[in-house]
């Protein structure tokens, strides 16, 4: 199965404590006409952080995607401007989690933007590997 881009794809959670439900800018998913397990998130982009702010709505992803995925963490950025941060999800046990964001990246700075670059090769070649691998079991 090939992975994919999509965007504005809608991803539902629901526990007994919460129901998680959005719609996502950004996702690498397994699935070629529609997302049937994400990898990596890229959440909102917006001008600044007065009208909306897109931490909140990717942890929310992440969280869904963890837990629809049976996965232990899942990875994304968020943008705010100019300005990128990447984050990691980590599942610590039943409705417990954890998660790091990266130092700000700053888009309009060529070493920044450098910096974004590497990351996303990383976490593409992240995924090749995680689906070879998911191929095989």
């Amino acid at each position: 199965m090939e992975t994919s881009p999509f965007y504005e794809e809608i991803i539902t959670y629901e526990s007994e404590k919460f129901i998680f439900t959005g719609a996502t800018d950004f996702i690498v998913s397994k699935g070629l006409e529609y997302s049937e397990k994400p990898y990596f998130f890229i959440q909102e982009f917006k001008k600044g952080i007065k009208g909306s702010d897109p931490e909140p709505q990717l942890l929310a992803e992440l969280i869904s995607a963890i837990e629809l995925n049976n996965d232990k963490s899942m990875r994304g950025a968020y943008i705010v401007g100019a300005i990128w941060n990447f984050v990691i999800l980590e599942k610590l046990g039943k409705d417990k989690y954890q998660y790091f964001v990266s130092e700000n990246y700053d888009s309009s700075k060529i070493g920044d933007l450098k910096g974004i670059y590497r990351n996303l090769v990383f976490v593409k070649e992240e995924i090749i590997e995680r689906v070879k691998r998911e191929k095989y079991e």
